[in-house]
């Protein structure tokens, strides 16, 4: 299982558990965490919409485009008060997926978001924008599944776990 989606790693299917990630490793979110220090402080996070998020105690915001989700940003720093807002967009790690992430069509991208994400900091006052990625990002040829090395698979416990952007080893002793 997928941890972070809860799908089975081969298929793709809904596995049939909820927030895996979270049950296997405890975390507190930065919401919370903001939550307990700052209480006056809103919280937001925007995401795609199909990506469901649950709200707590954040308020998730969905969006359509990025152009959809800068303007929601702006709309959210306009209202009165401190907040936190997370912003995530799924681009250019989708069409990277799907083309290589030397495609011109993955370059135009990031020069498109480039260019909106300067035009909404220029419209946005009294606000700290921090941008940041998820992971990093290399093309590869073919996928290579440790269970299938026997060299490998022989040293182990049980098949690799957890999933594959966050893999758990449990390794014979000796």
């Amino acid at each position: 299982i997928d941890v972070f989606t809860d799908r089975e790693a081969r298929t793709g299917e809904l596995s049939g558990y909820e927030n895996t990630a979270n049950t296997i490793m405890p975390y507190e979110s930065i919401y919370s965490k903001i939550e307990a220090a700052a209480p006056g402080v809103k919280t937001y996070s925007l995401y795609p919409r199909g990506i469901d998020r649950e709200s707590h105690p954040e308020t998730v915001i969905g969006y359509d485009s990025l152009e959809d989700m800068h303007n929601k940003i702006k709309d959210l720093c306009k209202a009165e008060g401190s907040k936190f807002i997370l912003a995530y967009h799924n681009e250019p790690d989708h069409l990277a997926h799907v083309n290589g992430y030397w495609a011109k069509q993955v370059k135009e991208n990031v020069k498109l978001i480039i260019r909106s994400t300067r035009k909404l900091c220029r419209k946005l006052s009294d606000t700290l924008v921090i941008i940041s990625a998820d992971h990093g990002y290399i093309d590869i040829s073919k996928d290579i599944f440790l269970e299938e090395i026997p060299e490998l698979s022989n040293m182990l416990l049980r098949p690799p776990s957890m999933e594959p952007r966050a893999v758990s080893l449990f390794v014979k002793p000796g």
